[in-house]
């Protein structure tokens, strides 16, 4: 049997939505290898590494797939550790070794580092450890040979997302993923989760860019309706569900399929409820009366900043104030929840315009926001412009955008980030136009509570 474990690990910040991109990995996996043996440890409801241990100790794999992004450097290099003690081969994947390699395949933990997308090259280092050990051939890997560190070159992306098989959600404790959703908890009888419909973005925002073109290429791939339909239609009759989140990040930038997903949706019976994320300069009235028709609640839209020199002259996200105040206006046109996200604290943003920002959002038509720090993670064009040098390994523990962290990007002082960051919530939710929708998320206490616990 090929013993083999992924870890996802998630010590901070617990979250209803599941790790699709490693599970999506997991089911993969499955499907190409005869006679594995899969395991698969989260720590999102245990988060401790006496319980990762245990749980590697009973497993006793070959190879230990770790997910790594930049906020989870620190603990997935612990997971490696620990992984290694065990005497298995170590292999990490994600955001962050994707962008970083040099950060990751240097520890002496680890065996190996998957640059992009990671189905099928994991699956033929798979078969190449149990076989001749040929990892040359491999693209998309990077691997120790003779105290050498061999680069391969990057694999192009798969072409059709619709030839993977559905993520393994049976892998997890799937039931508390439920619980623990707080997307619509304005909303009474929710069981629901979040799917993939696309990988790839084609903005080049400076703030994640070029991390999704490193991890997805530079196309937008974009799954087939039908297929979508096909993994709803499983939801419902296995787990429940009744709503969804479509968390591409810009589910609305094709208009064609956007319509042909939302008549397909209508077609099928299924009933949903159903949010997604949005650009301000994508939305639009026809698209609005399908997505609405199809049960769409909620649309979610990246503001970042009133402030086009810090939206557009930084952030590069090329998006008028008045495409913004239009977009607001259309969703509530159509009577539906309008959820916009906000940073603050970046490089170069005075008070002044980080006060202008928080107004704007609180006296806006805005149903609910996020008020975020301006985080700049290495690798992305933001980082490299700002910082313009090397990034420094001590320092990866410090990067958290949902916390004001010693990893400081702006001018101001922490605990003056803290303030306006505080105070936006508080402005925002209790302003009077909201005041009666958030005593009725409050009388959801749970869902409330974990909502905000990140922030």
């Amino acid at each position: 049997m090929k013993k083999i474990c992924l870890i996802f690990p998630r010590m901070r910040y617990p979250s209803g939505d599941p790790p699709l991109g490693i599970l999506y990995i997991a089911s993969f996996l499955r499907n190409n290898i005869k006679d594995i043996e899969l395991h698969f440890i989260d720590t999102t409801f245990n988060p401790s590494f006496e319980y990762l241990e245990s749980k590697l100790k009973k497993a006793r794999p070959d190879i230990v797939g770790i997910y790594m992004d930049t906020m989870m450097y620190v603990d997935a290099l612990k997971t490696a550790s620990i992984a290694k003690r065990s005497n298995s081969n170590v292999v990490i994947g994600g955001p962050h070794p994707t962008l970083l390699p040099e950060t990751v395949i240097n520890d002496n933990n680890v065996d190996a580092v998957i640059l992009g997308e990671g189905e099928i090259t994991f699956t033929e280092y798979i078969h190449e450890f149990y076989g001749n050990k040929n990892f040359e051939k491999i693209k998309g890997l990077w691997f120790k040979k003779d105290d050498k560190i061999i680069k391969n070159n990057f694999r192009k992306p798969i072409e059709n997302l619709d030839e993977l098989p559905f993520p393994a959600l049976d892998l997890l404790d799937f039931g508390k993923y439920i619980k623990n959703w707080y997307h619509f908890s304005y909303l009474n009888e929710i069981r629901g989760t979040s799917i993939i419909g696309s990988r790839g973005c084609l903005f080049n925002c400076s703030y994640c860019q070029p991390t999704l073109q490193k991890l997805f290429g530079k196309k937008l791939r974009k799954r087939n309706p039908d297929s979508i339909i096909s993994e709803l239609r499983l939801l419902k009759k296995r787990y429940g569900i009744n709503a969804f989140h479509l968390q591409d990040d810009t589910s609305t930038v094709s208009k064609k399929w956007m319509i042909d997903f939302c008549k397909a949706l209508i077609k099928s019976g299924l009933r949903f409820c159903w949010s997604c994320n949005s650009r301000a300069d994508t939305l639009d009235k026809e698209m609005l009366f399908w997505m609405k028709k199809s049960g769409l609640k909620e649309v979610r839209v990246g503001i970042e900043s009133i402030s086009p020199k810090i939206r557009n002259d930084l952030f590069k996200k090329n998006v008028s104030n008045q495409q913004i105040f239009n977009a607001i206006r259309l969703i509530k046109k159509f009577n539906l929840y309008a959820f916009g996200y906000f940073m603050i604290g970046a490089p170069g943003e005075t008070e002044n315009e980080i006060k202008n920002t928080i107004n704007f959002a609180v006296n806006s038509k805005l149903d609910s926001a996020t008020f975020s720090i301006t985080t700049l993670l290495p690798g992305a064009y933001l980082y490299n412009e700002i910082i313009k040098n090397e990034p420094d390994l001590e320092d990866f523990q410090y990067y958290d955008y949902y916390n004001v962290s010693k990893k400081n990007f702006s001018e101001l002082k922490r605990w003056k980030l803290d303030y306006y960051k505080k105070s936006a919530y508080l402005r925002f939710y209790l302003h009077p136009r909201r005041i009666i929708k958030t005593l009725k998320e409050i009388s959801s206490i749970k869902k409330a509570l974990l909502k905000l616990k990140r922030f």
